[in-house]
């Protein structure tokens, strides 16, 4: 008759405590660095070209009336 080994729920505990301290140290010297960058836009096309929708174009292209966008 074999013997088995039963683990504990202490025994659980602790090894899911290494696990993530190891996961955390292995990922934390890893991190890569994250930049935002943001292009800069003019706002001509909503000063010329959005004033000139009628009602039916504006809710085909914005799917709301211009009553809801403003």
């Amino acid at each position: 008759m074999a013997m088995f080994d039963r683990r504990t729920a202490e025994d659980d505990e602790r090894y899911h405590a290494l696990r993530t301290a190891m996961i955390f140290e292995y990922y934390g010297t890893r991190r890569i660095p994250r930049s935002l960058w943001v292009n800069n836009r003019t706002s001509a096309w909503w000063e010329t070209v959005v004033p000139t929708y009628t009602d039916v174009q504006w809710i085909e292209d914005f799917r709301m009336s211009k009553h809801s966008f403003h």
